[in-house]
């Protein structure tokens, strides 16, 4: 019994799929399913190893439902009324939850990867085992566009979809993503400071800006830029009229 021990999870809120076809597996092994399914009659002795069998293989807030239970069959159909909906409903919601895989804002791909791996290892224990090719198909649906090149390669190969294949190009395609997204923060943020200090230099000249603290580089008075300082206009203006006299003068 030991031996059999050793490979069973105990029953628990999440994994009754998995427990019962196991337990029905150990049962025919002992010779007992009869006894638990009903279909034999009753032997009170292999009703008792039975009903003790189902015991040592709940966890330990199922025991009271061992307890209340006169046979091994009882216990067995009570566990199945209380299971068998919340199962259905339960695989339907983690089915959902395949379907509407994404990369979360932030995440890496290695911890989305884990993710995908944590909710197919759930599907399992609820008695929905997923196709690796369909839980990968899932995945790289869940990837935004930046993904989209190595995820074109990925789906058209005509090689099997491993996750544990996928992974690596996944992980490199990310760290190239992110190497190109810094080149171009980078050239944004040298872009972005020649134009305030062109804005600083020329008081934003061609685009607005404060011109309370310029100086003017012709009368070095605050408050405008050389190009529109009067002084000059009227200096350049007087200069000009006094050249076109001269010229008339000769």
């Amino acid at each position: 019994m030991a031996d059999f021990k050793s490979t069973l999870a105990k029953l628990d809120e999440d994994n009754y799929s998995v427990w019962a076809g196991k337990m029905q597996s150990l049962f025919m092994v002992k010779r007992l399913w009869a006894t638990v399914s009903g279909d034999g009659d009753i032997d009170v002795a292999l009703d008792e190893q039975a009903l003790g069998l189902i015991g040592l293989n709940v966890e330990d807030h199922h025991m009271s439902l061992v307890l209340e239970s006169k046979t091994a069959r009882a216990a067995w159909t009570a566990f199945e009324d209380a299971y068998k909906a919340a199962s259905h409903a339960q695989r339907m919601q983690l089915k959902t939850e395949l379907h509407d895989l994404h990369l979360k804002n932030g995440e890496s791909v290695a911890k989305y990867a884990s993710r995908v791996t944590a909710l197919r290892d759930r599907l399992v224990a609820a008695g929905s085992p997923v196709d690796e090719d369909d839980l990968v198909l899932s995945m790289l649906a869940g990837l935004p566009s930046d993904f989209r090149t190595v995820v074109t390669i990925i789906r058209t190969s005509d090689k099997a979809l491993k996750l544990r294949d996928v992974l690596p190009k996944l992980v490199q395609e990310e760290q190239l993503v992110e190497s190109s997204s810094k080149r171009n923060d980078q050239a944004a943020a040298f872009f972005s400071g020649r134009r305030h200090q062109a804005g600083r230099t020329h008081g934003g000249r061609g685009g607005g800006g404060d011109l309370s603290k310029v100086e003017c580089w012709y009368c070095h008075q605050i408050g405008h830029l050389q190009h529109a300082c009067k002084q000059r206009a009227a200096d350049e203006s007087s200069s000009g009229g006094a050249r076109r006299r001269g010229v008339m003068a000769l």
